[in-house]
């Protein structure tokens, strides 16, 4: 069993007048990459650093605030960015240097270590002037979406259907169409995905500017050969694929959810925390499954430690509004199973003794997926809901007893990323505290004066935590879910 964990970077733990506290250096760097040949402002191909913490690289302008926000479940992340110029004169900034869809790097650089924030599209750029001290000070305000914004574009899915007239039925999706239900749902996501960006026979409609491709050393043209997928195998087999050609109009954020079963699945749009390179994840739901125990993928997960007594104003706790004692799972009516008939193949889980003491808290879906590879055979159904059942059963059963809430740190914090783990420690296995985080903010704000540090914080939005140790939650599951079993 590996556990992977991210240490806290940060420059030191200092201890003055008996107190520990913290001194992180931080500063935030944007990178505008216009795009060329604008209707109004030729020429704009090459990219321009607008904030920066190297004065050299953007001696005209600074990095006043910054907010950025992200959240399991979405496409696209949040981001807002205020820049202030120097005085009147010294500024080579202009109107037309900062363009809605734009694309744009935000990294944060703490104690000379430097993270990516996001890589994205500008949406809206105002110029506005205000007056600070008697002064008249000239600032930037931008707002924007992180890649993931692009799946969420309407056109995105429009694309798509039409392209699927004109080209796709001749090449991606001809044995697609042709073959029968079934196979690796990965396949389909990267079919969804390639359909949507890829340059096909034509021009691709997302294009990106030189000097961007330039930054990661892309020959090509196409916002796909940037994007880095990584595509889990592993969620069975799908049915019923007509919805998807006759629902023109979505995204490709909602044709990609119609597809993963929502059950068992999730998907992030992030940056690679290494190579600043944007992805694209699709897994299964990372958590502790009985089957494997220690094994299971949730303690091999990325992890960042942070010490309890640096964290205050901590606001978690738990509840029983997600507490669920009967889990019964059936397929769609594509199937050609009745909702009785596969209940009667394969009963509910349920914990009788939860049931006498709270009541019936059924959790009762439906799913697409039926299978695993080409079996087409209705067979196969049955041993596939057994898994997904006994799967859903062990990642809800401890709800009751999980903390959430919210988290934060007064600090900034970029490498804490959604989709990973977050422990609160003070070097005892029995209390420490490990959560699952499903939303990051990171809040920056420039001081006005060359003596003041900036200010910096991240709050997090955290699920599934767990006080004691990693065998702890082990054994308190199969406690738990031993009091489960078939309803006949």
């Amino acid at each position: 069993m590996a556990i992977i964990t991210t240490p806290l970077k940060l420059e030191s733990f200092n201890n003055r007048f008996g107190a520990k506290i913290l001194t992180p250096h931080t500063r935030v760097r944007a990178t505008i990459y216009p795009q060329p040949n604008d209707l109004v402002f030729r020429g704009r191909s090459m990219e321009k650093i607008v904030g920066s913490w190297i004065a050299e690289e953007s001696p005209d302008i600074t990095v006043r605030s910054m907010r950025w926000q992200k959240q399991l479940g979405t496409a696209s992340g949040q981001w807002t960015v205020v820049l202030k110029e120097k005085p009147k004169g010294k500024s080579s900034m202009v109107d037309g240097t900062i363009l809605p869809d734009d694309w744009v790097e935000i990294e944060m650089m703490r104690n000379g270590v430097i993270f990516p924030i996001c890589t994205g599209i500008v949406k809206t750029a105002f110029r506005r002037q205000t007056t600070v001290g008697g002064a008249t000070v000239t600032l930037w305000d931008m707002t924007g979406v992180d890649h993931g914004g692009l799946a969420e574009f309407p056109i995105t899915f429009q694309n798509l259907f039409l392209r699927t007239l004109s080209e796709l039925v001749k090449g991606l999706f001809t044995e697609r169409i042709r073959g029968k239900i079934g196979g690796s749902p990965a396949e389909m996501f990267e079919v969804l995905i390639r359909a949507t960006f890829s340059p096909g026979t034509q021009t691709s409609p997302w294009t990106l500017p030189p000097s961007l491709r330039a930054r990661h050393q892309q020959s090509v043209t196409g916002f796909l050969d940037l994007l880095k997928l990584q595509l889990d195998e592993t969620r069975g087999a799908y049915h019923n694929e007509i919805k998807l050609w006759t629902q023109p109009g979505e995204n490709l954020y909602q044709a990609i959810k119609d597809w993963c079963n929502p059950l068992l699945n999730e998907f992030i749009w992030d940056v690679d925390p290494d190579s600043g390179i944007p992805t694209a994840t699709i897994r299964e739901r990372p958590f502790p499954l009985t089957e494997h125990g220690l094994d299971s993928p949730w303690f091999d997960m990325p992890m960042t430690e942070i010490p309890k007594w640096a964290v205050k104003d901590v606001q978690v706790g738990r509840s029983s509004a997600e507490r669920f004692n009967l889990f019964q799972l059936v397929a769609d009516p594509g199937l050609g199973l009745t909702d009785s008939e596969q209940i009667a193949s394969s009963p509910p889980l349920w914990s009788r003794k939860s049931i006498e003491q709270f009541g019936i808290r059924s959790m009762q879906e439906k799913t697409k997926y039926i299978q695993f590879g080409d079996d087409e055979q209705q067979g196969g159904w049955i041993e596939e809901r057994d898994r997904q059942q006994t799967a859903i059963r062990d990642w809800h059963a401890l709800n009751p007893w999980f903390l959430s809430g919210t988290i934060p740190v007064p600090w900034a914090a970029p490498e804490v990323r959604v989709g990973t783990r977050l422990r609160l420690t003070e070097g005892n296995e029995s209390t420490d505290e490990t959560y699952y985080v499903e939303g990051v903010g990171l809040d920056y704000t420039a001081s006005e004066g060359a003596s003041a540090p900036h200010r910096a914080q991240s709050t997090f939005s955290v699920t599934r935590g767990w006080r004691g140790s990693d065998t702890s939650l082990i054994t308190a599951l199969l406690d738990v879910t031993g009091e489960f079993q078939r309803a006949i």
